[in-house]
């Protein structure tokens, strides 16, 4: 099982993130550790803009 945290940032407005830069910059680290927390046997992916994963399909 895995996990991929998508979105964040996408409808942020122009300009609030030199007002509130570590609500734009951190959802995405916010969402690995919780997740970690939470489900520790599911791998949490946490991509940079253009990377891509793929995940293992269960059989």
């Amino acid at each position: 099982r895995c996990a991929v945290p998508v979105h964040y940032g996408t409808f942020w407005p122009i300009g609030l993130d030199a007002v509130r830069p570590h609500e734009f910059h951190s959802p995405g680290e916010e969402f690995v550790r919780q997740a970690t927390a939470l489900a520790p046997e599911v791998a949490v992916h946490r991509l940079e803009h253009g990377q891509s994963v793929r995940p293992e399909v269960a059989r």
